[in-house]
């Protein structure tokens, strides 16, 4: 079978979102038909299983408007307007303070080389709608973050640009409130990169950097255990990584096949922070590890309340 793409994500197996190599309105691309089975299904050098879940359809999930609006509100919302009505969830004062600026607060407090001499150059994978990058970039002098979803990076580009954004957050049905999405003017955006890629096969000339972060990311790969495997070359010597993920093993996202925990064997529970350890213990040193809840709005009734294991690495 042959497929032709008229543009960016045309079918959801043109596949050209992140390979800006590609003329977008000339494609071609020979696929196999269907049903697609759960052997690897060669996409140019970058092999994914699919699974009869529709591995390619359901990461699209982060190209749609919704997602993108839930994503800007979790990221850049106040905690007032993300649970106005139920205020009394901040007896949990944890809730009150945003995720993504904890996961860069963790970085620049457990990095080695922050109060040092030289510049300090940071890699975020799976960097979503920047909030991240963007609070790296306060004591980080250059940040490459980078994300497989093409709206996500373009996202990040505005934010970069304008340093605003205005979206809607939905209230209930289709009663949506406008609300901007604002970078904070003390933070030099300039030293932010957004790159569109995919964290299981990661251009060649990346480089490696004195802090990565990944953040809820483990767990929505392809194959978590390359991932994992590619991470020390990435850090340098006495870097930090920091690894932020619930472990939500779906096979939305990944083949069970390709799983590294969340299943029995020999009558025994494999769980992701063993399996964590025992793939970067050779490479790295647990400095440190805590609960980092996060909440989703969906709407005004409807949360996603989320409390990912933080880890922290240092690399020996």
């Amino acid at each position: 079978m042959v497929l032709i793409s008229t543009g960016c994500q045309a079918t959801v197996f043109g596949r050209f979102a992140f390979r800006r190599h590609f003329f977008q309105h000339a494609g071609i691309r020979l696929a196999r038909p269907n049903p697609i089975s759960k052997d690897l299904y060669d996409i140019g050098d970058n092999p994914h299983f699919i699974t009869v879940n529709h591995w390619i359809n359901n990461s699209n999930a982060y190209e749609q408007e919704k997602t993108v609006e839930e994503y800007l509100q979790y990221a850049y919302g106040t905690p007032e307007s993300n649970l106005e009505g139920f205020e009394f969830m901040f007896s949990l004062p944890a809730l009150k303070d945003n995720f993504s600026a904890q996961c860069a607060k963790l970085c620049q407090e457990n990095s080695p080389v922050v109060n040092g001499d030289h510049p300090i150059e940071a890699l975020e994978l799976g960097c979503g709608v920047g909030r991240s990058a963007f609070e790296l970039a306060r004591f980080c002098h250059r940040v490459v973050a980078q994300d497989f979803s093409s709206r996500f990076i373009q996202i990040c580009n505005i934010l970069k640009e304008k340093g605003q954004l205005p979206y809607n957050y939905t209230v209930e049905g289709k009663i949506t409130r406008k609300a901007q999405a604002v970078v904070d003017s003390s933070i030099p955006r300039e030293r932010c990169h957004f790159e569109q890629g995919d964290a299981c096969n990661l251009r060649t000339d990346i480089g490696s950097y004195d802090i990565v972060l990944c953040a809820n990311l483990v767990d929505r790969v392809p194959d978590p255990k390359k991932f994992l495997d590619s991470l020390p070359g990435l850090v340098k010597p006495d870097g930090v990584l920091v690894i932020t993920t619930p472990y939500t093993w779906m096979e939305n996202y990944t083949w069970s096949g390709k799983w590294i925990a969340g299943f029995m064997e020999n009558d025994k529970e494999v769980k992701g922070f063993s399996v964590l350890q025992n793939i970067l213990s050779p490479h790295f040193e647990l400095v440190k590890k805590e609960n980092i809840p996060m909440i989703i709005r969906e709407h005004s009734r409807k949360f996603q309340l989320c409390i990912p294991h933080a880890t922290v690495w240092n690399r020996k």
